[in-house]
């Protein structure tokens, strides 16, 4: 199982080659779009990366919210979370 800071550290690299900037310069609060020049397929492909690798599954009524890294990786959290509370 992944820890929180495994995830961030995953979607940061994926964010920084779809983005074509060094990982290490994304501010976890940057804006993929309109600070990281991501494109709306960017995103997209961002958002099955994060589904495929994290095994989850963003409710189509929040995508429109995952716009950084932080807001990504804390959705990402709170499911895991709830994940694991239903299988107790």
């Amino acid at each position: 199982m992944s820890t929180d800071s495994d995830i961030i550290e995953q979607l940061r690299q994926e964010i920084a080659a779809r983005a074509r900037v060094d990982a290490g310069e994304i501010d976890p609060d940057a804006h993929f779009l309109f600070d990281l020049g991501m494109s709306s397929l960017d995103l997209l492909a961002m958002l099955a990366f994060a589904e495929r690798s994290f095994a989850t599954r963003f409710p189509d009524e929040c995508l429109s919210e995952l716009t950084t890294l932080n807001k990504m990786g804390n959705a990402i959290h709170g499911y895991k979370q709830n994940q694991e509370r239903g299988d107790q």
